[in-house]
């Protein structure tokens, strides 16, 4: 056996050391199996990945960089298909420059009788669509890819730019082959970081390149044109069998953790030239932004709102309550387009006459009209969950915009994007990390955005056990902020009868009478439902005996933390208080045999814990189930321990109430 595996491992080594990595070299050794016999195959996995970047000068445009990309892609399954379209960002009009994608071709291969066929990437594969006033988004779709295609392609991102896009080593399939080399011209500084949350870290060798420049007449400050050496940087890693980046359940953005270089430009020092530096802490970024334009000019703008602003008001609001009409009012007025960005895209006063606007243009209003009222409010710089935490201060770290209020001492975080929200809360997608908030000085501080109050779910349920093994009564639930919030989100705009089928979806035999929902509709309170219940399978006769589920329908029937190990945090988004009471009347004539003994498990030093009573008065049953957890992650050194809390509290809902007959 030992021999067997020894030859295939030396085969499979053997097989990538004769493979010829040029494009459109792609052989019938390509559309081998690679992944061993007994595991299973990807969605797809690339065969070859090449990236290198480097910075190329003239006379007239100066120092242009170009990425060249070339990657061989098989295709394994149906799912692996969605890689037939390769997507590229391109950075977009800033100060009439923008990047551009050039030197596109492709094939896709096919295996047919022992023989390798392609067919040739046409121009009508190639669409670009503009995402906002900042990035176009360019794809293409290779043709002809079934299950069992290999696709390669070419291309070269064309920038005028010096900055350097994040280089990815890492995807949500295996790379078999990887070579990068990333080239940076003397003159430019860079701060290098690995992503520090990625579990995989690649080896990187570093060497020196020799290259040569002629610049025109009085460049640089010379009197006539000079030819200058350079000693440039290059960074490389040349690697095999980089893997896949595995999804967890209750993961925030799984890109946050894939392994990649990110890359800050420090400072440039041309010849004969003092260093110019750039941002170097997030104070000086954060006045960078606040001077655009598109943002601190728009909080100043304030005349074209002023008469409807003083016909919603009331003279005697005080401050809270005019935080709470101007917000409202302005969620009903102006809508956001989907379109995130730390600066307008329309201006404050387009998006209040056209009533729609991007995350800036919304939010930008709002903190002007709250200004406007004398209520202290400042724009919240954030970085999306997608956008990951900033590694370093720079104007890319930044990609929404909040807004924080502050009312006797207390930060108030408001975001007027989301009907469903009350003040105090931000969306799932700006709950990152920190904000970095604006004053109009262009001093700035940070402001925590973690949701660290508990949000909550109470059931109170009432009912008795009928002599047919059915359980009827009335159930009442009350729902408080974030929990709340996602039962607008999902269940907001459906009418009765989609939510007691939304209710009945995990519980077979549970029939809902006479639902009443109260404050779907007002964010600022919580949400209060009752309906009337018959459970027809939470009452078991065996024998003389009836056994009971202790909580019915609501206890937790399966643990859904079953992976034996975790490399990614788990994220539950924001603490939890959920409480849960059963008040159960026995009919008359039958005992209590036994009870699930009352319990208190903790988790972490009391991070989190779940208590369990169980009283008996007479003929009335009253079981209480307390779960809180005062964090919203579970690192992963910490998953064992969470794991085995879990499983204590599923065994324990799952322990039984026995009756007899008397």
């Amino acid at each position: 056996m030992k021999k067997t595996l020894l030859f295939v491992a030396l085969t499979l080594s053997l097989s990538a050391l004769s493979q010829d990595y040029r494009f459109g070299k792609v052989e019938e050794i390509d559309f081998q199996r690679i992944t061993p016999e007994g595991e299973e195959e990807p969605a797809a996995e690339v065969l070859y990945r090449k990236e290198n970047i480097y910075f190329r000068y003239s006379s007239v445009n100066g120092f242009v960089q170009y990425r060249e990309v070339h990657e061989r892609i098989k295709i394994n399954d149906e799912k692996g298909l969605e890689y037939a379209t390769e997507k590229v960002r391109l950075y977009n009009k800033v100060a009439g420059k923008r990047e551009r994608l050039k030197n596109l071709k492709g094939y896709t291969f096919s295996l047919e009788n022992n023989k390798v066929t392609d067919v040739k990437l046409k121009n009508s594969g190639e669409f670009e669509e503009e995402l906002n006033e900042y990035w176009l988004l360019s794809s293409f779709t290779m043709p002809n890819v079934g299950i069992g295609s290999i696709i390669e392609y070419e291309y070269t991102i064309v920038s005028p730019f010096l900055a350097i896009d994040d280089v990815v080593i890492q995807y949500d399939i295996p790379i078999r082959k990887l070579y990068l080399r990333i080239e940076m011209v003397e003159y430019f500084t860079y701060n290098v970081f690995f992503n520090p949350k990625a579990s995989y870290v690649p080896d990187l060798t570093k060497n020196l390149t020799r290259d040569k420049i002629t610049t025109s007449e009085g460049q640089y400050g010379d009197s006539s044109a000079q030819q200058y050496e350079l000693n440039n940087q290059a960074l490389v890693i040349d690697t095999q069998n980089i893997p896949a980046l595995t999804a967890e359940p209750m993961v925030d953005a799984l890109s946050n953790y894939r392994s990649k270089i990110k890359f800050e430009l420090a400072s440039i020092r041309y010849p004969n030239q003092p260093m110019e530096y750039f941002s170097t802490n997030w104070e000086s970024v954060a006045k960078s932004i606040y001077e655009n334009k598109d943002f601190g000019r728009q909080l100043e703008r304030k005349s074209f709102y002023e008469e409807d602003l003083e016909n919603v008001l009331k003279v005697d609001e005080n401050a809270k309550e005019v935080v709470y009409t101007i917000y409202d009012f302005l969620k009903k007025k102006v809508k956001w387009n989907k379109y995130y960005g730390i600066t307008c895209q329309k201006g404050v006063k387009d998006a209040y006459e056209e009533g729609s606007g991007n995350v800036a243009d919304v939010n930008l209003l709002l903190t002007s009209m709250l200004n406007s009222q004398n209520i202290e409010a400042y724009p919240l710089l954030i970085s999306s969950q997608d956008n990951g935490t900033p590694l370093f201060p720079t104007r890319e770290g930044f990609d929404y915009v909040a807004v924080v209020a502050i009312i006797d001492g207390e930060q108030i975080l408001l975001d007027a994007t989301d009907d469903n929200l009350d003040i105090g809360e931000l969306p799932y997608r700006a709950a990152n990390w920190k904000g970095r908030a604006i004053s109009k000085d262009g001093n700035s501080f940070w402001v925590e955005i973690t949701p660290d109050k508990p949000s909550s779910e109470t059931i109170i349920s009432n009912v008795f056990l009928n002599e047919d093994m059915s359980i009827t009564g009335k159930t009442s639930k009350r729902l408080t902020n974030y929990i709340a919030y996602n039962f607008r989100d999902t269940q907001g705009t459906r009418n009765v009868e989609e939510i007691k089928t939304y209710l009945k979806s995990d519980t077979p035999g549970l029939e809902i009478i006479d639902l009443e929902i109260k404050n779907v509709e007002q964010p600022d309170k919580p949400i209060d439902y009752s309906y009337n219940i018959k459970l027809n399978n939470s009452a078991e006769k065996i024998g003389d005996k009836i056994y009971l589920s202790p909580l019915l329908n609501e206890g937790n029937d399966e643990n859904p933390f079953k992976l034996e190990e975790r490399k990614l945090p788990i994220d539950l988004k924001f603490p939890i208080d959920t409480k849960t009471i059963i008040n159960l009347s026995i009919p008359v004539g039958y005992e209590v045999v036994s009870l699930p003994e009352s319990v208190q498990y903790n988790y972490n030093d009391q991070v989190g814990y779940y208590k369990f009573i169980v009283t008996q008065n007479a003929n009335k049953i009253t079981v209480m189930a307390d779960f809180e957890m005062k964090q919203s992650t579970v690192l992963p050194s910490d998953y064992h321990m969470w794991k085995d809390f879990f499983t204590a509290i599923v065994a324990k809902d799952a322990e039984k109430i026995v009756l007899k007959k008397i």
